[in-house]
């Protein structure tokens, strides 16, 4: 903003222009809105300078933090020589669809001298002219006089996202898992002669409860919803606002969990609607629809019939109803999947297993006999192995 000197004063770029009186006094305001431009006076003027980066772009994987607002530097009364000075204008960091941070805002100058450069915002996950939020450890402004800290989410917990830091405020931490922290405040300033709220942190990612964008442009994060996911939302154009963190909706790598056979991919209660994919590779195959509470207290291999809707242990020999085999800790029955499954007596390999007379153990049937005994239908699985005494075998679970 500087007063008016109508013809005295060109500039190059796309720019918002125009004027207005304060106190019977002509004022003049130039807005840079993208990439380079130019600012030229013929004579010295005395200038408000407001200067914003480019907000930091929301992190992944799935509920990570929220960009931190493009760096806001604010310089008063400034005079200027006549000249032309050089004007860039800062991008928007972009999100992250790996497993990665988010990109960084790039930053904004006008090389007037004695006006400082303004730090592009810290992508979810780095430090900018405000931090990144993330979702272990927030991530500090590197420039302190131009934004603040990211907030952090639980250590080890994915799905929790801290906001990004604001111009005026850092960004929320959260310490439950699964929720996402809201996006630090931006700053509010009438440089253009009406309030105008900008450098706002971008909200966390969060698998249940996304983090809200920080007034001042910051966008929303991410959030697990039914069907699907949503991405986090970009913050405003022009605000220099962070971009809100991701949850996972997609990734271009491999999804690898930290520790073998220690993580899920959904819940019982939260179920992918639909997996598709070309090669699956499975252990045991559990069948969601006869689940029964207490199965999991029962030995691993124990042979289940249905019995009033519900799997029970096997007490007859060559029950129709057998169903699946019980799987360690598990309430759902293993229909298909090379498993262990208790037997009682002598077993060989290739041998079928029906139900036998003693409670919860299959009993091996030469292959021969299947059609002399009529036992289609009556078949759960077919042992792998062989052992005289019989016990836990391991076996192919499918019905026959």
């Amino acid at each position: 903003m500087a007063q008016f000197v109508g013809p005295n004063i060109r500039y190059t770029g796309k720019v918002i222009h125009h004027t207005y009186t304060s106190e019977s006094i002509d004022y003049g305001v130039w807005s840079f809105l993208e990439e380079t431009g130019s600012f030229t006076t013929k004579t010295p003027v005395t200038c408000d300078i407001l200067v914003v980066a480019g907000g930091g772009g929301g992190g992944h994987p799935s509920g990570d933090g929220g960009g931190g607002a493009g760096g806001l530097v604010y310089s008063g009364s400034v005079s200027v020589p006549g000249g032309t000075y050089k004007v860039i204008i800062g991008k928007g960091g972009g999100g992250c669809s790996d497993q990665d941070a988010g990109f960084d805002g790039t930053d904004s100058l006008i090389n007037i001298p004695g006006v400082t450069a303004a730090k592009g915002g810290g992508g979810g996950g780095r430090v900018g002219g405000s931090g990144g939020g993330d979702n272990a450890t927030g991530f500090a402004s590197s420039y302190p006089s131009q934004g603040n800290n990211g907030g952090n989410g639980p250590v080890g917990a994915n799905n929790s996202g801290g906001g990004g830091g604001g111009a005026t405020a850092v960004g929320t931490s959260v310490s439950v898992a699964c929720q996402g922290g809201a996006g630090g405040a931006g700053a509010t300033s009438s440089i253009n002669a009406s309030p105008v709220t900008r450098a706002g942190g971008g909200g966390g990612g969060g698998n249940t409860a996304l983090g809200t964008g920080g007034p001042g442009g910051g966008g929303n994060g991410g959030k697990d919803t039914s069907p699907g996911c949503s991405s986090g939302v970009a913050g405003t154009v022009n605000t220099g606002g962070g971009g809100g963190g991701g949850d996972f909706s997609s990734v271009g790598e491999d999804i690898v969990p930290t520790n073998d056979g220690t993580h899920n991919l959904g819940a019982f209660d939260k179920k992918w609607q639909a997996i598709f994919a070309e090669d699956t590779f499975f252990g045991g195959i559990h069948e969601i629809n006869l689940e029964t509470k207490g199965l999991d207290q029962l030995q691993p291999g124990t042979v289940l019939v249905s019995n009033a809707g519900k799997m029970v242990p096997c007490t007859s020999e060559a029950d129709p109803l057998i169903m699946g085999i019980v799987s360690s800790g598990s309430n759902f029955p293993i229909i298909l999947g090379a498993e262990p499954v208790l037997v009682s007596g002598p077993v060989y390999a290739g041998d079928y297993i029906i139900t036998s007379n003693i409670t919860g153990y299959g009993k091996a049937v030469n292959p021969s006999k299947i059609f002399e005994l009529q036992l289609f239908g009556k078949i759960i699985a077919q042992s792998l192995e062989t052992k005289t005494e019989g016990g836990l075998i391991r076996a192919m679970i499918r019905k026959m």
